[in-house]
């Protein structure tokens, strides 16, 4: 009788419960996962990290290595052109560095002085032609920067400054005027107020006297002006000055008294 029951019922002799199947199939699954994934190369976010950490430390130091090779090169160009400029300051005979043409001077010219644009009789400023000369004494085109003063030294015990200007090298190079007879630098200079010269006026922006704007006509300090000019030679560094007295026109000495 028992017999024919497990015939019946073959089943239950080999059956196994299903909720030890499965975890079995699932612990087998990670375990191969995990495995491939170690077999396949792949790096934990520590490991990549330290290979960034390693690339950057290369980097720089091949940035670091680049530049002393730069700054050496540099350094050893900065000596040479000092040692050729030892050598020509050097230099003897026919070949000393004072032959080569160079500005030894500057002058200038007996054309200056004041300037009337509007023709009214009252010079409205002063214009200075300053020429530089070479050792020769012939004139040369310079490159360089200026200084000009204006001074009114008519009265001993009260001399004053009317004007006082400085030029850059670009601005003074703008001002240059060059023709088969004539060669300078043209500087021209009006004259303003808020000068040490309580006599200089006030010049409307467009340099004209009008009474429209309600600003009085200006008019030179003294009959006679002393110009003073500071030439810098941008070759060499040189500094060059020369002075002249020049005249200018439509002083008025009841306007200048005080």
């Amino acid at each position: 009788m028992s017999f024919a029951v497990q015939a019946a019922n073959p089943s239950h002799q080999f059956s196994r419960p299903r909720g030890i199947v499965r975890p079995a199939f699932l612990l087998c699954g990670m375990w191969l996962s995990a495995a491939v994934s170690g077999c396949g190369g792949g790096r934990s976010p520590g490991v990549l990290a330290d290979a960034d950490r390693i690339n950057e430390i290369q980097r720089l130091n091949d940035e670091n290595q680049r530049l002393k090779t730069e700054l050496a090169q540099k350094n050893d160009q900065l000596a040479e052109q000092a040692a050729t400029i030892a050598t020509l300051r050097g230099l003897e005979g026919d070949r000393s560095l004072d032959r080569v043409v160079h500005v030894a001077g500057i002058r200038i010219d007996r054309l200056s002085g004041g300037y009337d644009d509007n023709r009214d009789g009252i010079d409205d400023g002063v214009v200075v032609y300053v020429l530089p000369v070479d050792q020769f004494g012939g004139p040369m085109r310079a490159s360089g920067s200026a200084g000009v003063t204006i001074l009114n030294l008519t009265q001993a015990n009260k001399p004053s400054v009317i004007l006082d200007r400085n030029f850059s090298v670009d601005e003074l190079g703008q001002m240059w005027y060059g023709t088969f007879l004539s060669s300078h630098y043209t500087i021209k200079l009006p004259w303003e107020s808020g000068g040490s010269d309580a006599a200089v006026d006030r010049v409307t922006p467009a340099g004209q006297r009008g009474a429209s704007s309600g600003v009085s006509p200006a008019r030179p300090p003294a009959r006679e002006i002393t110009v003073v000019v500071t030439f810098t030679d941008l070759l060499t560094g040189s500094v060059h000055t020369a002075q002249q007295v020049v005249k200018v026109t439509g002083y008025a000495e009841s306007a200048n008294q005080p």
